[in-house]
């Protein structure tokens, strides 16, 4: 009998990476990396929730194997307690079935006190009745099982044996899905490169935070339109209400031109939907498109499995929205947009993103921030640069620990260099 223990804390993710690698009895490892008969978990009140949703997601794979729970309640900082629950569960385990031939411990997941008193247990029952005991973590750099100075899966990735899509990581973090996201342009047959590109120019002619006149009549647009919604109560906008933005909708258009213009005025005039994607888009959902533009074209080379924008979920009935979401086997890339040229928008967009990724993703997420700040300081944008954003994220180890990374408009101006850019965060 092999039995694998998990300590589980607030990520849920590595475990259930780990678990389901090991669950695998066709992979080439099995006689270093066993494949577990008795799986246990040790979790606490804090983390009893993330328990369930593993073991309901585990049960279907792990099938005759069996699922055992150690339930530490509150005592999860209390050597004694912990030490001796491990203990006598394996104990439990020995008197009741044939010897246990190794014990793997995975301690990636639950907390420091919990995964060293566990160690201790495990360690001493091993010598204790001459079991091979095992101790692995899940490197979230190099994307494989560390075992000392073993890795494992041997010569892959891991990344590319376990796959998660972005429902399963949702779900095991207690999250709704309210919209799954979508893998299409707000305006299909568009060339949103070349609408990209004209739009950055437009913001980099000015100075740090001011917005061009076509932004300005679109911020004012989104104001009328939101403005009537919460005082109407009406889903959507009526035509003789859209008939009112037609001058609006000209000034945008004298300075793009007709031809990078995604939409005519006869068209949105008499589609309430269409309009609204229309200001949405001009808002700022441009940028998420060029974002989705690019990983689109890389996805093959870089292996990504799923993308999807514009995924809406709710936690404990907060509402929360990703704007570009980019897996590669269980690993979340975290795309987060934003058409401010204010260092202080952007970062505050960087910690929500920073906060969401830890939560999904754990330290295993990465997060990329794209605005229009540019790279480097100069005396017309002050402090507004990445350069500075990149200092003040790294006063909080943001940047240390390799989870951010940020774009700028001097990357975005150029499609190819865009690419370049996303080509080496996921490679990295």
């Amino acid at each position: 009998m092999n039995v694998a223990i998990f300590t589980v804390g607030s990520n849920p993710l590595p475990i259930y990476v780990v678990a389901k690698y090991l669950l695998d009895n066709s992979r080439g490892d099995v006689e270093n990396l066993p494949v577990p008969d008795e799986m246990v978990f040790v979790f606490s009140k804090n983390t009893e929730e993330y328990y369930k949703k593993l073991r309901l997601k585990l049960r279907n794979l792990a099938g005759s194997n069996n699922l055992l729970d150690i339930n530490l309640g509150d005592k999860e900082r209390d050597r004694e307690i912990v030490q001796n629950a491990v203990k006598f569960n394996l104990e439990n385990l020995i008197s009741g079935k044939e010897h246990i031939n190794s014990i793997h411990l995975h301690y990636s997941g639950g907390t420091k006190p919990m995964s060293v008193f566990s160690y201790v247990a495990v360690e001493e029952f091993g010598k204790k009745h001459g079991i091979k005991t095992i101790y692995s973590d899940l490197d979230p750099e190099q994307s494989f099982i560390r075992i000392g100075n073993e890795t494992y899966p041997i010569g892959r990735d891991l990344r590319d044996c376990i796959k998660l899509n972005i429902n399963e990581i949702f779900e095991l973090h207690n999250m709704e899905i309210k919209y799954s996201g979508s893998q299409t342009y707000t305006f299909p047959n568009f060339n949103i490169k070349d609408f990209s590109s004209n739009a950055i120019r437009s913001f980099n002619t000015l100075r740090s935070k001011n917005e061009p006149n076509w932004k300005l009549n679109i911020n004012k647009m989104k104001n009328k339109i939101e403005n009537y919604y919460e005082t109407k109560h009406k889903p959507n906008l009526p035509k003789n209400e859209i008939e009112k933005f037609s001058e609006d909708f000209n000034i945008v258009q004298q300075e793009f031109g007709k031809k990078l213009m995604p939409v005519k005025w006869q068209d949105v005039a008499s589609n309430p939907k269409l309009f609204t994607d229309f200001v949405e888009f001009f808002h700022g959902k441009w940028l998420e498109d060029y974002i989705l533009d690019a990983l689109l074209s890389l996805q093959q080379k870089l292996k990504i499995d799923e993308i999807k924008k514009s995924v809406k979920a709710m936690y404990k009935r907060r509402p929360c929205e990703i704007d570009v979401i980019a897996m590669r086997g269980y690993q979340m890339h975290y795309f987060t947009c934003t058409t401010s040229k204010d260092i202080k928008k952007v970062k505050g967009k960087a910690f929500e993103a920073l906060y969401r990724a830890e939560q999904l993703g754990g330290s295993h997420a990465r997060v990329i921030v794209v605005s229009l700040l540019p790279s480097i300081q100069n005396p017309r944008e002050f402090d507004h640069c990445i350069e500075n954003l990149e200092k003040d994220l790294s006063s909080f180890e943001a940047q240390i620990e390799k989870k951010v990374k940020l774009i700028g408009s001097n990357v975005l101006e150029d499609p190819a260099l865009l690419s370049k850019e996303i080509e080496n965060i996921f490679l990295s």
